[in-house]
């Protein structure tokens, strides 16, 4: 059986807003058991007991020449790491692949995968686990296929691409339904390539960067283009398959828990990329071995931010910004075809598929109504109450009108990032809904009393149309080639033979994440997000209270005692002393406020 599905199909209204879930994802309501074995498959110890496996090559590592650290996660520390000293961090990760029986060694697990994109390699072609960690830029492990092109063979994680690694990380982990698998720390290798280009030398310096372990869903399937040094490794990947597939399976109590964790995962991914989608962040691609399984998005390596919803090409043989869940429901059917052929599933293979691709559309369907809601500027309880309101089909449907007059520009990034030809403006969209009675402005106007003189959920005209400046507002520096060309120059070019520091590397880091964010799980009523702050130690959600004339802050989380995550304070200033309100109060930070 295979799945059809139009590119609009996602998009088609449905009897998806009947049900308020409270439930894991945004639609599926999953079982407690469900959602406490997910929560213990996130764990980095099981990950590295799965990956840990006789199948996945074991290999020796040894310490880079002259390691330092670069970056440290000031969010999130690892138990194992948080007592070391930098240096002992840094001799501790900085390492290299070494066959050399008289060094000084580690010994590390390359994770065999499979999944869409991963081209000739079958799994992990530069990182490798250590522990309950996965290091990124150790160099060529044994399972680069022999034909995988030599630019996409070097083994090394570069300086600027470990940054931008940080920065994607960061914002989607604060802004995306469930977030992203952290970015620990980064460490100089004290080795650099110097690269021949058509404008002359082009010197990176080689990094070493730390996650904390994760399973991936294509860990449980099989590396279909893998082209080997060595046929055998060609059966060794079907074992690997079968015993990841025997781990899940001794996890759960019986095949309907299999299946429930399953489907759990997929609905979240779809609304992870129905998220993407309304803020206008693109994965560039997906693939099963680009998330976790519990919904975490991970390596961000081809991602970009879009100027607007049009169908932009990233790549040949990539689906288009908007296609994504045809994609998705055609991977839903090789991966449980996969399962079942291989007895995890004994259930009607049409059928357990068909549910899930079901519910996968709820769910992205309903969060991605949610999220554009968001998007035209109204507060999480307006979006909530649109949700549970009686015009919902209507809306969702005026939704869908609105998106697809966006879809119809076919947009490049391919070279540049091309600009469309229309930019969504939030005052002229609200001005729709007095000159249009039947415009998606004016059914929400009247599901919300948005124009109307009695505040309904505290929320002015001013704060809906000021919050959607914000939120909607583009995320140039995250525009693929501008952000490239950014970190390179200030990290690589403009050193002139001089270290970077730490301090210079964070605040270049804290900066863009600052300029580049949009959104913020905490709100106040009647007041809307005008910027971000973040130092070594929390990071700030900057508001301004309408109802009180001032900035207000919320701590998105902080190692400050007397300030700890969730708490507010009122900032009694004018926007120009906003920088010395807040180093008063958080010591020295980067700080973005929109004009």
């Amino acid at each position: 059986m295979a799945l059809r599905l139009s590119s609009h199909a996602c998009l088609e209204s449905s009897s998806v807003f009947m049900t308020n879930s409270k439930a894991s994802s945004f639609f599926f309501p999953s079982s407690q058991s469900t959602i406490s074995i997910i929560q213990r498959l996130s764990d980095p110890s099981m990950a590295a007991q799965m990956i840990g496996c006789q199948h996945n090559p074991r290999l020796r590592f040894s310490a880079s020449p002259n390691p330092r650290v670069i970056w440290q996660n000031p969010r999130i520390s690892s138990p194992e790491t948080s007592l070391l000293s930098k240096e002992d961090v840094a001799k501790k990760f900085a390492l290299q692949l070494n066959n050399n029986q008289d060094d000084d060694f580690q010994h590390g697990t390359v994770d065999r995968y499979g999944g869409r994109g991963l081209g000739k390699n079958g799994g992990s072609g530069r990182s490798a686990l250590l522990g309950n960690f996965y290091l990124k830029g150790i160099g060529k492990t044994p399972l680069l296929g022999k034909s995988t092109d030599e630019s996409h063979a070097s083994g090394g994680a570069y300086l600027e691409e470990c940054a931008r690694e940080i920065i994607v990380s960061e914002i989607v982990s604060a802004e995306s339904p469930w977030g992203s698998v952290p970015v620990l720390s980064v460490c100089l290798t004290g080795e650099s390539v110097v690269w021949q280009t058509s404008t002359g030398e082009k010197k990176e310096q080689l990094c070493t960067l730390v996650r904390p372990a994760f399973i991936r869903p294509a860990h449980f399937e099989k590396a279909i283009g893998y082209d080997p040094v060595t046929l055998g490794d060609l059966a060794i990947d079907e074992d690997r398959v079968s015993s990841h597939l025997s781990f899940l399976k001794n996890m759960c109590s019986d095949e309907a828990e299999i299946i429930s964790v399953l489907t759990e995962f997929w609905c979240r991914w779809s609304e992870q990329i129905a998220h993407g989608f309304a803020h206008r962040l693109a994965a560039g691609g997906l693939s099963t071995g680009n998330v976790a399984l519990d919904g975490r998005w991970v390596d961000f390596g081809s991602w970009a931010s879009l100027p607007s919803w049009g169908k932009y090409t990233f790549a040949p043989r990539v689906e288009p910004f908007g296609e994504e869940m045809v994609v998705l429901m055609q991977m839903i059917q090789a991966f449980f075809t996969s399962a079942w052929k291989r007895r995890l599933i004994t259930n009607d293979l049409n059928a357990v598929v068909e549910n899930v691709a079901s519910l996968c559309t709820k769910s992205f369907q309903r969060r991605l109504l949610f999220e554009f809601l968001r998007v035209f500027g109204l507060s999480r309880d307006q979006a909530q109450a649109i949700l549970e309101g009686s015009q919902v089909h209507t809306i969702f449907s005026l939704l869908t009108s609105h998106i697809l007059r966006f879809q119809r520009e076919n947009l490049s990034i391919v070279y540049a990032t091309e600009a469309p030809s229309s930019i969504w403006c939030p005052v002229a969209f609200w001005r729709q809904a007095k000159r249009d009675s039947k415009s998606l402005a004016a059914v929400l106007d009247d599901e919300l009393g948005i124009f109307g003189e009695s505040l309904r959920f505290g929320e002015t005209h001013t704060a809906v149309v000021e919050r959607a400046k914000f939120i909607g507002r583009s995320r140039d520096l995250l525009a693929r080639d501008k952000m490239k060309t950014k970190l390179y120059h200030d990290l690589e070019s403009e050193r002139d033979g001089q270290q970077l520091s730490e301090t210079a590397f964070r605040s270049t880091i804290d900066s863009m994440i600052c300029q580049s964010r949009r959104d913020s799980q905490h709100a106040e009523a009647n007041s809307f997000l005008a910027g971000h702050a973040r130092s070594k130690d929390c990071e700030l959600s900057i508001f301004y209270n309408l109802n009180l004339s001032a900035y207000q802050c919320v701590f998105e989380w902080s190692s400050i005692a007397r300030h700890p995550a969730g708490s507010k304070l009122i900032l009694a200033c004018a926007e120009d002393r906003l920088s010395n309100t807040l180093e008063d109060l958080i010591g020295q930070c980067s700080l973005w406020v929109s004009g």
